[in-house]
């Protein structure tokens, strides 16, 4: 299987479109056809993660770039149900990011590994560590990139979001240091899933601790 994160494998397919991934050209079509895939209350939040990784990228000298390529991507495959979930994720290969109780249980969180997955075949010059924000841009992982972090804060700061702690969270936003608001912004998402009675992610606890370890060791001498 063609790994998609393997650059040099993915940029010399010869059976894969190659075609620059920052030019606006290939970012407009790539919304058209997001706009063509998902509902409309999705893409208005595809737009308002763009918007707000834009902010992000401007604050904390993120690569834009990059930043509105994941953000456009990044629920590519929110158009799935559970079932239809289940076969793309081995369709596409990802099956090798799941284990049986994910794909049996919560198939859809799947959802940004399939669409790094299909789309780094799809498309070879998408750079790895786009792929990799789109992935982690669910679960998390227990190290994040700056890149990493922008697209998940992006996608629970979206202004199109509204829960009690949003404009708090948003008003810590050149306040804090890029990984201190990850940290803020992880712990409120996962609360959150608790309070709706949601299973989580079985790593959720794991990122959580190791993200709270090096929290701890950025503020020791506070």
């Amino acid at each position: 299987m063609l790994d998609i994160f393997d650059f040099e494998s993915r940029r010399i397919s010869k059976n894969a479109e190659e075609r620059n991934p920052y030019t606006d050209e290939f970012y407009e079509s790539l919304l058209a056809d997001l706009k063509e895939r998902v509902d409309e209350d999705r893409y208005t939040h595809t737009l308002g993660v763009i918007e707000m990784a834009d902010i992000l990228c401007d604050v904390y000298g993120i690569d834009k770039k990059k930043a509105r390529l994941a953000a456009a991507i990044h629920d590519w495959d929110k158009c799935y149900n559970d079932e239809e979930m289940r076969k793309r994720i081995f369709a596409v290969g990802a099956n090798s990011y799941a284990t049986e109780e994910i794909i049996d249980k919560m198939p859809k969180v799947m959802h940004g590994a399939t669409a790094a997955f299909a789309l780094g075949i799809e498309y070879p010059n998408i750079p790895s560590d786009v792929l990799r924000a789109v992935i982690n841009h669910t679960t998390a992982n227990v190290r994040m990139s700056r890149l990493d972090m922008v697209i998940y804060i992006a996608d629970a700061l979206d202004p199109s979001r509204d829960y009690p702690e949003y404009d708090e969270l948003v008003d810590l936003i050149g306040k804090i240091c890029l990984e201190d608001l990850f940290c803020r912004v992880f712990a409120e998402s996962t609360i959150a899933v608790i309070k709706k009675g949601k299973p989580l992610h079985p790593k959720t606890v794991e990122v959580w601790n190791a993200n709270l370890e090096m929290y701890n060791a950025r503020h020791a001498n506070d």
